[in-house]
C-alpha cells in the first residue's frame, strides 16, 4: 500500500484532513479545489487565511507535531486494515474529484480504488424509510442503470442505496459506498455481506474518516 506508507514529509491534504477534524459541519476554505494545503500549513498563525478558519481548526494546526503523530497513526490502520489513503495528491485521486466545489482532502478506501475512476457513473441515493412502490421504483432504476453498465454511487445505507449497490453486485459490476462513517465500521451492521459482495465485484467502500 504505497499510499499509506508513513513518510517522513507527511501529505499536506492529510493533515489539513485531521486540522479540520470530524467534527460536524463543513469547512469551506480547506476544500476549496484552488486551496493549496502548504500555503495554509506554512501560514503564520495571524495569517489571514489562518485567521478565517474555526478556533477548533486553528487550535489544530497550532499543534503540528500532534497533527504529524495522527496523521502517522491513521495511516499505520489503514494499512493493517488493507485500505488505500487517497489524497488529491496521490496519483490514484480520481481527476473528476479534484474538481468539485467542495473537494474532499481525503479518501479512506478498501477494495479497488480503479472503481472511482470508471465511467460511465452515477449517484443513485434516496430514502431509508421508501414506500414499498419508492423501493420498487428504486430497484427498476438501478437494474436498468447497472444493465447498462453504469457505476452507480450510493451510500450503502437501508432503503434505496442498497437497492442501488445490490442491483450492481448482483450482475457482477463494481459499485462505490461513500460511508457517513469508517470504513472499518460497516453500518447498518446488516449490511456486512452487501459489502462484502461490493468488494468481490470489484468496486470499493469510501469513507473520508480514519480507521
Amino acid at each position: 500500500m504505497a499510499d499509506c506508507a508513513p513518510r517522513s514529509s507527511m501529505d499536506p491534504f492529510l493533515l489539513l484532513a485531521l486540522a479540520k477534524g470530524l467534527d460536524e459541519g463543513l469547512v469551506p476554505a480547506l476544500l476549496d479545489p484552488t486551496l493549496d494545503p502548504t500555503t495554509i500549513l506554512a501560514a503564520a498563525p495571524d495569517a489571514p487565511c489562518i485567521a478565517a478558519l474555526p478556533p477548533r481548526v486553528r487550535a489544530r494546526l497550532a499543534n503540528r507535531t500532534a497533527l504529524e503523530l495522527a496523521a502517522a497513526e491513521a495511516l499505520r490502520a489503514a494499512d493493517r486494515m488493507g485500505m488505500e489513503c487517497l489524497t488529491p495528491a496521490s496519483a490514484a485521486w480520481p481527476p473528476h474529484l479534484t474538481r468539485m466545489p467542495l473537494r474532499p482532502l481525503v479518501l479512506f478506501v478498501r477494495g479497488d480504488p480503479g472503481a472511482l475512476w470508471r465511467e460511465p457513473a452515477l449517484t443513485l441515493v434516496g430514502s431509508r424509510t421508501p414506500t414499498p412502490y419508492g423501493l420498487h421504483a428504486a430497484g427498476v432504476f438501478a437494474d436498468a442503470l447497472a444493465s447498462a453498465g453504469i457505476v452507480l454511487w450510493s451510500g450503502l445505507a437501508r432503503g434505496v442505496d442498497h437497492s442501488a449497490h445490490v442491483a450492481c453486485t448482483q450482475k457482477r459490476l463494481p459499485t462505490v459506498a461513500i460511508l457517513a462513517g469508517a470504513v472499518d465500521a460497516i453500518y447498518p451492521p446488516e449490511h456486512g455481506d452487501l459489502a462484502a459482495a461490493i468488494l468481490e465485484h470489484g468496486g470499493c467502500i469510501v469513507s473520508e474518516l480514519p480507521p
